[in-house]
């Protein structure tokens, strides 16, 4: 492994004799200038000592630099978010939707290929059941106007921690009536959507749309499965 030092001359005397050192002789601009390069100067060696650290840091850190580097671009890169206007979705009706979803996991990248079923009532909130294309039931949530959040269904695939934080959250993103703070991602179409967090991307298309009252029992939370 590579090593580096600074090391630092010291300086030289001024030879004695009886001529005047030269910089009593200096002009006030000429000094002020010398101040400049002294200034300078010193910056240079700070900013070697950075490199020479940043050097280390990599050569016996490398896990600690990368967690550094991974940190300092989440929160200096700024997200796009969706630009969807108020009201673009009924506020009663049922929404088809068809969606791949990219899971980032240490292991790789996993895809899910979706269905989901929203059914939107302007008194009772959304409840959305996503499902495979089997039919069986992987998530099923309900998010009353108030944006409170209740878990129906979970499966192995979706746990309730999931659902509550994320599948809630893209509801609100894409369908609610009210502003989001956090809609990462890109609108490509009024009908395809981009959902893009730091764990996963949802590639989402809206199939089909039919207004209408939707029924007040499906959006009873005591019908939720007992955990």
């Amino acid at each position: 492994m590579l090593c580096y030092q600074l090391t630092m001359r010291p300086e030289s005397k001024a030879p004695s004799s009886n001529i005047q050192s030269p910089e009593k002789n200096q002009s006030p601009n000429f000094k002020h200038a010398s101040d400049h390069a002294r200034s300078f100067g010193v910056w240079n060696v700070e900013v070697l000592w950075m490199l020479v650290l940043g050097c280390w840091c990599f050569l016996t850190k490398p896990i600690s630099l990368a967690l550094l580097l991974f940190l300092m671009g989440c929160a200096t890169t700024p997200r796009s978010q969706v630009q969807r206007a108020p009201n673009s979705f009924p506020a009663d009706a049922l929404i088809t939707q068809r969606g791949v979803l990219s899971v980032f996991t240490p292991l790789g990248r996993r895809q899910f290929t979706l269905n989901g079923y929203l059914a939107s009532s302007s008194t009772n909130g959304q409840r959305l059941v996503v499902t495979e294309n089997f039919g069986s039931v992987l998530a099923d949530v309900i998010v009353k106007p108030d944006g409170k959040v209740f878990v129906m269904r979970s499966s192995r695939a979706f746990k309730p921690t999931w659902i509550e934080q994320f599948i809630a959250a893209d509801v609100q993103c894409l369908f609610s009536n009210s502003q989001q703070v956090d809609c990462p991602g890109q609108m490509i179409t009024p009908n395809h959507f981009i959902i893009e967090r730091r764990w996963y991307k949802l590639d989402l298309h809206i199939v089909e749309t039919k207004p209408g009252l939707q029924p007040p029992e499906m959006f009873d939370i005591t019908k939720a499965e007992k955990r």
